[in-house]
């Protein structure tokens, strides 16, 4: 009987600092990523891209550290890269499915989407944001620009059905605004 009761506080005490542990990678992740926002802030691009790649280190199976890079890129126009880091992200998207990983994962299909845009790479754009869109179903901003997406493609019935859907979610009173004129 002291035996289990050994080996149950062994286990306890192997548990309580695997998850502190984790809470503390958490609030590592997010102090890097305050960092970065402030460099790009100041415009201190080449730092930021530093202390990303220092996160990148110490978290290499980090979707928010490869999206942040994928972001910075995408920043300085420099497509190729931004597609680099965002697929090196969403290549974690099979590992841990936590709530905050969807959202990490969610901004990186969207971010994806973004740069296919910019390269007029409209039905890759539309296939990020339908991956997107299966991760979180009630983004309405996710709906928005693949509404703007079909108007270029000039089909308009699909988007007219994706400004609905927009316009049903409505969390976002901008995005409102703004479809009524499309809708």
């Amino acid at each position: 009987m002291k035996r289990k009761m050994k080996i149950l506080a062994v286990v306890s005490l192997i548990l309580y600092f695997a998850m502190s542990a984790s809470a503390q990678n958490m609030e590592s992740e997010e102090k890097y990523l305050q960092d970065i926002g402030q460099l790009i802030e100041v415009g201190q691009v080449d730092s930021a891209i530093q202390k990303n790649n220092e996160m990148i280190i110490n978290y290499p199976e980090s979707i928010k550290a490869y999206s942040s890079m994928a972001f910075i890129y995408t920043k300085q126009d420099k497509l190729k890269e931004a597609i680099t880091y965002c697929n090196k992200a969403i290549s974690f998207k099979t590992k841990d499915l936590s709530t905050d990983n969807k959202e990490s994962l969610y901004r990186a299909y969207g971010l994806l989407a973004n740069i296919y845009s910019k390269q007029k790479q409209l039905e890759k754009a539309i296939a990020a944001l339908e991956k997107a869109i299966r991760l979180k179903p009630n983004a309405d901003g996710a709906y928005y620009t693949m509404g703007i997406l079909y108007v270029q493609f000039e089909e308009y019935d699909k988007a007219r059905e994706a400004f609905n859907v927009c316009i049903r979610i409505g969390t976002n009173g901008e995005s409102r605004g703004v479809l009524t004129n499309y809708a």
